[in-house]
């Protein structure tokens, strides 16, 4: 609300543009406030967002604005909608899936090719484990990656539900780092990375090497020898890449796809 004496300013109008001088849509700007009121709540996956008709009331902008902005919102995976007489927006999860789909566009735009990011990953990996090994709390690294350092795994005959481990410990060590940036951006690259190889070719004929490097990765980890993690986190993501290139030595050359 405007003080006595000063003429109101529109809100979503007053929004500076962005760096490259193309005006912010009022849909974008609906998003962000969206987001900017899940946080400033601390509302937690699966909270209910106010309904449309609160949410036109409470941000003051059409029907078509605000359905485009939580589209935006659902596309990154930030909000789930759900349908039926008791649906509406719920809180989604910042998941490095989504931001590597995203990453992905640009990726492609960019022309950047599949050598490139296996590349970065062999370069982001290493460091998660380094600094998953270093995290204060060690009660809770031994008990997250528990069935890691056990060697408990999915048999080879159990192709789909080795992949789904695999990459769960991927997502631990990430989650472990510490760090809510680098635990998003870098499990990004390995996103798009395990997406690409477990379309191409099947990474169960390699069961025992992967669940090996896993085990003393692992292992590493709790017992907080971040060198040692870093060093077999390396091997681990060359053993998989190499094993790659050898098979398809013509595709690292590809564009990355957006899927």
């Amino acid at each position: 609300m405007a003080l006595p004496g000063e003429p109101a300013v529109d809100r979503w109008s007053a929004t500076p543009a962005s760096r490259d001088d193309r005006p912010v849509k009022t849909s974008e700007q609906v998003a962000q406030q969206v987001v900017h009121d899940i946080v400033s709540r601390q509302l937690r996956p699966g909270d209910r967002l106010p309904g449309e008709a609160e949410m036109l009331e409470l941000y003051g902008v059409s029907r078509e604005s605000l359905r485009e902005g939580l589209r935006l919102l659902e596309t990154q995976g930030l909000i789930s909608i759900r349908r039926g007489p008791r649906g509406g927006p719920v809180v989604g999860t910042s998941d490095p899936r989504n931001l590597g789909r995203t990453c992905a566009l640009h990726f492609h735009f960019a022309g950047a090719t599949y050598e490139e990011l296996f590349r970065a990953w062999e370069m982001a990996e290493p460091l998660l484990a380094a600094l998953a090994a270093r995290h204060p709390d060690r009660a809770a690294v031994r008990q997250q990656l528990l069935r890691w350092s056990e060697g408990v795994a999915p048999g080879p005959e159990e192709p789909a539900a080795f992949v789904a481990v695999s990459n769960d410990f991927h997502d631990q060590v990430a989650g472990l780092a510490d760090n809510r940036v680098l635990s998003l951006v870098l499990p990004a690259f390995t996103c798009i990375v395990a997406d690409y190889i477990s379309s191409s070719f099947d990474t169960v004929v390699m069961h025992e090497e992967i669940s090996h490097d896993h085990r003393l990765i692992a292992r590493a980890i709790v017992a907080g020898r971040p060198t040692a993690a870093q060093r077999l986190s390396e091997a681990h993501v060359r053993h998989v890449t190499d094993s790659f290139r050898a098979r398809f030595p013509g595709n690292l050359g590809d564009i990355i796809e957006w899927r």
